[in-house]
């Protein structure tokens, strides 16, 4: 494909994409999920955007004929890298939130939370370094983004996150405190961006990819987000009418030979 083909390609996913997002962080309130749940999300969404943003500037400065000056090409680069590490912090967040017993969260110690933002932290001092030093990236003379020998630093701290979401979904698969689907839901979200991730650090410079799988992720958690508004209360978990009222024309047809309580 040729390149102006590719980048005009691209960038109408990027639209696409960016627009459902927006539409979901709209969408997203408290009939869905809990307060700090839908503040999470909403960064999620805004981080993703963003990077999306800074990637369609790095698909238009590698047009023919066109550059960026270089401040401008070291800022969007370092805020695609920046926000790609928050996405992964805030993703752990969520599902930490999600899937950790209310009374853990409540007792947690100190050093766990620290323990949690040791590598989000890692992440931005390094990249802000790297506007001098030069470890992490940095843009050549002719315009191209060169990955320097630290970059490894970047890619460790964001897959830190997701081995530690896998780490929290097998434990809650194990105590039992998550079924079946919603298990599946959380894990194919983690692999799907991961997935992405792997492609982006194998492809040269700032390929963007990862951002795309990442919103698809997030349109499939907020498919089961809604679906589980439609059966089961926001605030407690519980099942409502309509979940009860499915439950019944289910079970009453065969609780003749099948008897069931409530």
């Amino acid at each position: 494909m040729h390149g102006i083909d590719y980048i005009a390609l691209y960038l109408s996913v990027a639209f696409m994409c960016m627009a459902l997002e927006f539409m979901m962080a709209l969408k997203m309130n408290t009939n869905v999920v809990s307060t700090a749940e839908v503040v999470i999300f909403r960064r999620l969404t805004t981080f993703s955007i963003t990077e999306i943003l800074t990637q369609c500037l790095w698909l238009i400065d590698s047009a023919p004929r066109f550059q960026f000056p270089r401040p401008v090409q070291y800022g969007y680069n370092l805020i695609d890298l920046i926000c790609t590490g928050l996405i992964c912090y805030f993703w752990y967040r969520f599902v930490d939130m999600n899937l950790t017993p209310r009374e853990n969260l409540l007792h947690r110690r100190k050093i766990e939370t620290v323990f949690g933002n040791i590598p989000i932290i890692t992440l931005v001092t390094v990249d802000c370094m790297s506007l001098l030093n030069h470890k992490v990236f940095y843009v050549s003379a002719a315009g191209n983004y060169i990955r320097g020998p630290w970059y490894f630093i970047q890619v460790a701290c964001c897959f830190a996150y997701c081995l530690i979401v896998i780490i929290t979904l097998i434990r809650s698969q194990i105590r039992h405190t998550l079924n079946r689907r919603i298990f599946l839901v959380y894990f194919v979200f983690t692999i799907f961006p991961s997935l992405g991730g792997i492609l982006q650090v194998m492809l040269p410079g700032p390929i963007p990819i990862a951002a795309i799988f990442f919103a698809l992720g997030m349109f499939l958690m907020f498919s089961e987000l809604q679906n589980r508004q439609i059966n089961t209360d926001a605030l407690t978990g519980l099942n409502n009418r309509a979940k009860t009222s499915a439950y019944l024309a289910a079970r009453l047809p065969h609780a003749g030979r099948e008897p069931f309580c409530l």
